[in-house]
């Protein structure tokens, strides 16, 4: 196998089958001691004059390609000489396709197209971790004695290792192409509609609905399943649990065919604290009454609002959403670089203007650990929201978690939809039903009277909010339909310059 010595000092091995291995953000290693030539032999009668006219010299050091074996747990006896570098290989495992494992402390390996092997100093303690792209697979487990059933790896390279990361295909999640009004039965017959949108475009289930009723609960239909993705492979959440903590990646508005719906109504009845039977249902599914109402959700949101945001009239027409089922599986997308745009996690207060916004959005992402510069997502009564920042910008705009929000910059203020919300805050929680100050009533417009709390300097004005986890950018900027008092603090966006 042939070996390299990359400039920064780290020994690289060419994968099997010719795949070249990469490192992120590799350490540097001592680079490997150059042979000693050796001294030439003198004669005898030259030994003295050459010993009195030599500077004494210490003797050289032991050369760093090799360690002494002061103990059996290497596999070698004690005395032998072991190379100073071992090999670590991660392989591919399982029926689905493989996404990347990365070691986090120290980050020194990245796997993205296996086999690949790195050399790394012997004692060298890492802890691999697997993520996964948008390609419909989960990862499903280590194959190797010391991680089994752990989600992450730890390892110490005291010889040679061969680690096997698992990926298999994840269940699939769609919002039904199809409507129905109110009066569609309840969850079993909602389940057949589900399968029945399935079975037509040939996706692997079975597939639950997510619906409550009088008899059971929409969580209880997921139990014994994890992580789902949509039909065109982006991945949306992990567990039922985060499902409900409002950790969800990318909204539920991909269809069986693979079409996107932007806003749409869905049929739940299912509340976003417990994923419950909700206060009104339709009566129990049964009535398209106008006079009868059924909570619904919408699929222009993330985090366990996709579930529900209000009341319907129960002979409007609606979609259901369809989880699949059976697998169990672990998601954790492959974080995307760009421009982080984030909503603060503390309660911003009126009075400081535009300029105290901006501090409390850089104080917010310092506390965070995030680096650069970021300043509030607000109008004022003389620039839009937009008007502060670049919009030639062409680095991708992403989450804090490094979800991918849009392309470009001018795609997320000039577009209507983003790909994920921003409802993520430096200090990893994801912040779900509160609304949050804007100031207009779009990215794109500065404020008018009465909508920016006086340039954000008059708690007894009042100003214009959106709400925290749209996708649509109209409803995030501008969600909460009457102005409100500005002595009410609120949570901000903010967008790194």
């Amino acid at each position: 196998m042939a070996r390299f010595v990359s400039s920064r000092g780290i020994a690289l091995l060419g994968c099997a089958g010719g795949v070249a291995c990469s490192l992120d953000a590799r350490a540097p290693t001592s680079a490997e001691a150059p042979a000693t030539p050796e001294p030439e032999e003198l004669e005898p009668a030259d030994e003295e004059q050459a010993d009195a006219a030599a500077p004494a010299t210490p003797a050289p050091p032991p050369p760093a390609a090799a360690t002494e074996v002061d103990d059996v747990s290497d596999g070698a006896a004690p005395g032998a000489i072991l190379p100073a570098d071992v090999l670590l290989t991660i392989e591919a495992a399982g029926s689905g396709r493989f996404g990347r494992v990365v070691s986090n402390e120290p980050s020194t390996v990245a796997c993205d197209t296996p086999p690949c092997t790195f050399s790394l100093p012997r004692g060298t303690s890492l802890v691999l971790q697997a993520q996964t792209a948008n390609v419909g697979s989960g990862f499903a487990g280590w194959v190797h004695d010391r991680c089994m059933g752990q989600a992450d790896c730890p390892l110490t390279l005291s010889e040679d290792e061969v680690i096997a990361a698992s990926y298999e295909p994840a269940n699939l999640v769609f919002i039904t192409s199809t409507d129905v009004t109110g009066d569609f039965g309840g969850p079993a017959q909602a389940d057949a509609i589900c399968n029945a949108r399935a079975a037509e475009r040939g996706l692997e289930g079975p597939f639950r609905a997510w619906v409550s009723s009088t008899a059971s609960n929409a969580l209880d239909a997921l139990q014994g399943s994890r992580g789902w993705v949509r039909v065109d492979n982006f991945p949306v959440v992990d567990s039922v649990d985060e499902l409900l903590e409002s950790k969800m990646f990318y909204p539920i508005q991909i269809d069986e065919t693979g079409t996107g719906h932007g806003n749409r109504m869905v049929w739940t009845a299912t509340n976003g604290n417990a994923g419950q039977l909700a206060a009104l249902h339709c009566n129990d599914w049964s009535s398209a009454s106008a006079e009868v109402r059924g909570a619904v959700g919408r699929t222009n949101l993330v985090g366990r609002n996709f579930t529900f945001k209000g009341f319907s009239n129960c002979d409007a027409l609606g979609g259901i959403y369809c989880f699949g089922t059976g697998k169990n599986v672990s998601i954790a997308p492959i974080p995307s670089a760009g421009r982080v745009a984030f909503i603060t996690d503390q309660l911003f207060t009126v009075g400081g203007g535009i300029a105290g916004a901006d501090a409390f959005c850089q104080s917010t992402a310092e506390a965070g650990a995030l680096t650069g510069r970021y300043k509030a997502l607000l109008a004022t009564s003389t620039e839009s929201a937009a008007a502060r920042f670049d919009l030639a910008d062409t680095r991708r705009i992403v989450r804090v978690d490094g979800t991918l929000v849009t392309l470009t910059a001018r795609l997320f203020f000039e577009g209507p939809n983003w790909i994920t919300g921003i409802n993520v805050a430096p200090s990893g929680a994801y912040i779900t039903n509160y609304p949050i100050w804007s100031g207009a009533s779009s990215l794109l417009v500065a404020g008018v009277s009465g909508e920016t709390c006086n340039d954000w300097t008059a708690i007894d004005a009042q100003g214009r909010a959106g709400f925290s986890t749209f996708t649509t950018t109209a409803e995030f900027f501008q969600d909460v339909g009457s102005l409100s008092p500005c002595n009410t603090p609120m949570f901000i966006s903010c967008l790194e310059e």
